[in-house]
């Protein structure tokens, strides 16, 4: 540059003077080149660098070398480019590859549901829905355990015998994952190792509860020897979320115990009864879920028995005693030494029974189950249902005191059927009013009488 500030070599073929030939030269619109200058350091010169007004020049050769730098440059950068661009389609294939193989291991999964098992040898055996064997649980017991876990139906009640119910097994989902946990009982042949096993979808143990009988009888201790005879998920409590529930009972003697635990394994409701329980039964009703115990008092039917408890209470102890009868043929001291001595009393809401009498044998006093449960706050009403019987119709006001009793109606169809057979005892009046007489309550220290209530 001069020191009048004309360009040196102005009249040098390489040079080129103002945006108009800088802009031709390099085949592109002066803006273009303008922002060239800015962006990308386009070698142009000034005649007062301080001013962006001012007229520019520059020179071809600079141009050119510039030109060859910048289109390496943006070469090099589209490569980079590309390459990046590459990786990232690599990896997007990846992530698309490795989402679908989630999606296929959930998938399987969600197949792999245990919904069903078998019996195969020693082992329980479950499977999914479409009969995929999933996992297994060696049962410690070398006999048949078939008889155990699948029970076929008695041809008298119009089932199919070759074809079998499962029984001791459950499935539910209880924690809404979509797939179910597992409660089984495992009938191992050493009784100390009997429980009641928890699993999670997998097989995975959650917990395991073993069990026994906490009360001391007149003999002693007995042998702690006991079977699962029902077990189930219910809601006891209302709250949305199921417990565990579990009837144990002993193999020859009398003590039977309902248990009810909460997903966790803690223990919620421990009740004893002497004799021996058949069933238990869930219940809604308007004052909220019962549970019902039906069974009897002795392994000699003596007295059949129903207990109803409140599913939002704790109860925890033995249910009230029973008497041998003194007309009872049998040693009465070999039985009463079956009897818990000392044991806490556990409560109930209502506990009744139908005590064997001379008539029982025509009535088969066993309690096979309870329907048409109606209940609210103030009052309740249950059908019980009995072998080779009429329903009884039972009603409880809000005190849990007898309403009303309808055996009549149902005992005189049940003399009508057995007279109908040659098997009725007479007279008619007698029988009756012994089946009637036959129903106590307990009322928290003794047996009582049924009396009716007029609220």
């Amino acid at each position: 540059m001069a020191a009048n500030g004309t360009p040196q070599g102005s009249s040098s073929p390489d040079f080129l003077d103002g945006w108009k030939e800088i802009s031709a030269y390099l085949g592109r619109d002066t803006r273009t080149c303008q922002r060239w200058e800015q962006e990308f350091g386009l070698p142009v010169y000034r005649i007062d660098p301080q001013s962006p007004r001012a007229k520019v020049h520059a020179f071809r050769s600079e141009l050119d070398v510039w030109r060859k730098t910048r289109y390496k440059a943006a070469a090099e950068a589209a490569a980079a480019k590309s390459r990046r661009a590459a990786r990232f389609a690599a990896f997007a294939s990846l992530a698309v590859l490795a989402v679908l193989l989630l999606a296929l291991f959930v998938a399987g999964r969600r197949d792999a549901d245990p919904t069903q098992f078998t019996v195969a040898g020693s082992d329980l055996v479950f499977m999914d829905l479409k009969g995929r064997v999933l996992w297994t649980k060696p049962v410690r017991n070398p006999n048949d355990l078939k008889p155990v876990y699948l029970q076929a139906p008695p041809e008298t009640d119009g089932g199919d015998p070759s074809r079998p119910t499962p029984h001791l097994v459950h499935f539910q989902d209880v924690d809404h994952d979509g797939k179910n946990e597992v409660l089984a009982f495992l009938d191992h042949e050493n009784p100390a190792d009997r429980c009641v096993a928890f699993y999670d979808h997998d097989g995975r143990l959650i917990w395991e509860k073993r069990f026994t009988f906490p009360y001391v009888h007149g003999e002693g201790p007995l042998v702690q020897d006991y079977l699962v005879r029902s077990l189930q998920f219910e809601d006891i409590d209302g709250d949305g979320r199921p417990e565990i529930l579990v009837l144990w009972g002993h193999v020859k003697r009398f003590p039977s115990t309902f248990l009810a635990y909460d997903l966790e394994g803690r223990e919620l409701i421990s009740y004893s009864h002497t004799g021996q329980l058949q069933f238990f039964k869930m219940a809604a009703t308007g004052a909220g879920e019962r549970i019902f115990l039906g069974g009897t008092n002795n392994l000699l039917g003596c007295d059949a028995v129903l207990a109803a408890l409140d599913g939002k209470k704790r109860t925890h102890g033995l249910g009230p005693p029973y008497e041998i009868p003194a007309d009872l043929d049998g040693d009465q001291a070999a039985l009463e030494k079956y009897i818990p001595r000392d044991p806490e009393r556990a409560s109930q809401e209502f506990y009744l029974r139908f005590r064997r009498h001379k008539y029982a044998a025509a009535l088969e006093t066993r309690i096979l189950n309870v329907t048409n449960v109606l209940a609210d706050e103030r009052n309740m009403e249950v059908a019980v249902n009995f072998l080779n019987a009429y329903p009884i119709l039972v009603s409880f006001g809000p005190r849990r005191n007898l309403r009303s009793l309808v055996p009549g109606v149902d005992f005189l169809r049940t003399y009508e059927r057995l007279e109908s057979q040659g098997r009725a005892p007479a007279p008619l009046a007698d029988f009756l009013w012994e089946c009637e007489r036959g129903i106590s309550v307990w009322d928290g220290s003794g047996w009582r009488p049924i009396t009716r209530s007029a609220d």
